[in-house]
């Protein structure tokens, strides 16, 4: 039986005869010719990424919290609950033979320095708490960024809200929080894990000075790091209120006196290209709204030999929470997962991983079926832009509320 959405792609797939030079390159010169007995990659990029987030968030507990033994107990169980719906969810995408982005803070990386770097003794053993040791037996003996790095094909991407632990008044920037994956005996990618581009009243103006990734920055709390970025990605505004969203790969220009500058307009900047810079940024258009992208493609209204691009985030929390309830500061736990023994109406890491899979990444399979999307990591995408797109920028963005990308002249 044929269902709805299966005519849905087979009647894209069909639009797209036309126009899928897109996909395959043509155009560029410097195309590789496949071998023979392979067949091309066809479809846009679509790259996932998931987004582990510091305590500040509101449904993320701080997993190092030690100010006594029963905060400390609460914090590794809480620790515990978000390694296991990582690696279910990191299984399922290894199964699916996509790979991915992780994109932690300074939070959770520290909990793994903490409990399966360093030596660390349970301060109090209780029912649903595994040893060290029977927590690194579920990830082949090894630390939870080795496994879902070497073993399940994911890569990671460092990210920051460039916020402070409780009761340390440094930041950490985005070389500090690179310097902890580095210390966990992972390289982590030189992608710009998200960033605002644009300052507003809830925002401070030091967020938005993305210019700074044109050079090596160093930490500000582990003041001996340095990290060069490669790349942006996630340019957004504060709580992402009104934020538009770009697909496709170019050169933001670099504001004028933008070291002193109030960034109220670098937005204006951002949309725009200069082919001299050494930063690139790679649009996240939300892939809930490729059908339009893809239709326009058809329709000719952008560019079928130009790279565009979608994206679909996670959040790590929002998987926790569907494995063990709430862990917003209202719970009885005080922001923290209760028990690791799923109760009612929670599913459990394998449960809850499968659930967001089934609705967020297997409708974009289909598609990959059909020849419309290839999955990418943002490292391949910047790969995929340089081989077969001769890194010529290109851009469409859609506004908050639009329907439709509209292609930027450079």
């Amino acid at each position: 039986m044929v269902t709805r959405s299966q005519v849905k792609i087979q009647t894209l797939l069909s639009a797209l005869l036309l126009t899928l030079s897109l996909v395959t390159g043509c155009g560029s010169d410097s195309k590789t010719e496949p071998d023979a007995d392979e067949t091309p990659e066809t479809g846009i990029p679509v790259t996932f990424f998931m987004h582990s987030e510091d305590s500040s968030h509101s449904s993320t507990p701080d997993f190092t919290a030690n100010s006594d033994t029963v905060t400390e107990t609460k914090a590794f169980r809480s620790y515990v609950g978000f390694r296991r719906v990582l690696i279910s969810f990191a299984k399922l995408m290894h199964d699916a033979d996509i790979t991915w982005d992780f994109q932690p803070d300074w939070n959770f990386t520290e909990g793994v320095l903490k409990y399966e770097v360093n030596s660390y003794s349970i301060p109090v053993a209780e029912a649903d708490l595994p040893t060290v040791t029977a927590l690194l037996a579920e990830s082949n003996n090894k630390n939870v960024y080795q496994y879902i790095t070497e073993d399940l094909g994911a890569v990671i991407d460092p990210h920051s809200h460039e916020g402070t632990k409780m009761g340390d008044l440094t930041s950490y920037n985005y070389a500090d929080v690179a310097c902890l994956i580095t210390a966990t005996g992972v390289t982590p990618s030189g992608i710009v894990g998200g960033h605002v581009m644009k300052s507003t009243a809830a925002a401070p103006t030091s967020w938005q000075k993305w210019p700074r990734f044109q050079s090596a920055i160093s930490g500000s709390h582990e003041t001996a790091c340095s990290w060069t970025a490669t790349a942006l990605m996630g340019g957004g505004t504060a709580s992402h209120v009104n934020q538009a969203s770009g697909s496709g790969v170019w050169r933001p220009v670099t504001p004028p006196s933008w070291e002193t500058a109030s960034a109220v307009a670098f937005d204006v900047y951002y949309w725009q290209n200069d082919d001299t810079s050494n930063l690139p940024a790679i649009g996240t258009y939300e892939a809930e709204d490729l059908d339009s992208l893809l239709s326009q493609i058809s329709a000719g209204t952008l560019s079928s030999t130009e790279l565009f691009n979608a994206t679909q985030v996670f959040n790590h929390s929002d998987l926790a929470e569907l494995a063990y309830g709430d862990i917003a500061s209202t719970n009885s736990q005080g922001k923290f997962i209760d028990s690791l023994t799923a109760g009612t109406g929670e599913l459990g890491p394998d449960a809850a991983a499968q659930s967001y899979f089934d609705e967020s990444v297997a409708p974009l399979i289909e598609k990959q079926t059909a020849g419309l999307v290839r999955f990418k990591t943002f490292e391949q995408v910047l790969e995929l832009w340089e081989s077969e797109y001769d890194s010529r920028s290109n851009l469409c963005v859609m506004e908050s509320g639009a329907t439709t990308c509209t292609a930027v002249d450079f």
